[in-house]
């Protein structure tokens, strides 16, 4: 079967159109997924090679339930752009973010975006697999 050459490279991102601010046609959101570990607090750091805007962020525990004082939080470097999601939730349930702050939520090109899975209960959190959605930009 003959390759597809104009649709070659649209599935990994490649060829999305780029969206700025202001323009009104639509573009391709992203979904972006993060695995972390098991046990204890852990950071999974994520450079950006493009500006990328976060507009929402789910996750799930896997392999068991969370614990008491579970959170998983998405930070801009440092700062925070989600809520801290609370993750004391049953095995393959979502947590949602709650908010996003819009004075975070992009991240520059070469910035970090840092998925932070923090275990408040000191009984070894579970892995959890984050889905976050958003789009590159200009």
């Amino acid at each position: 079967m003959p390759q597809n050459r104009k649709l070659q490279n649209l599935m990994d991102g490649r060829m999305a159109k780029a969206m700025d601010d202001g323009e009104n046609y639509g573009f391709l959101p992203v979904m972006i997924r993060v695995d972390t570990a098991a046990g204890a607090t852990n950071t999974v750091a994520l450079t950006m090679d493009r500006p990328f805007t976060v507009v929402d962020c789910k996750a799930q525990n896997i392999g068991g339930a969370g614990g008491g004082s579970d959170t998983l939080q998405l930070k801009n470097g440092s700062s925070a752009i989600t809520d801290a999601m609370d993750m004391n939730i049953a095995d393959n349930v979502f947590a949602r973010a709650a908010s996003v702050d819009d004075a975070q939520m992009e991240i520059a090109a070469a910035g970090t975006l840092n998925v932070v899975a923090t275990d408040g209960s000191g009984s070894n959190q579970m892995a959890k697999l984050v889905y976050i959605t958003g789009y590159y930009h200009v």
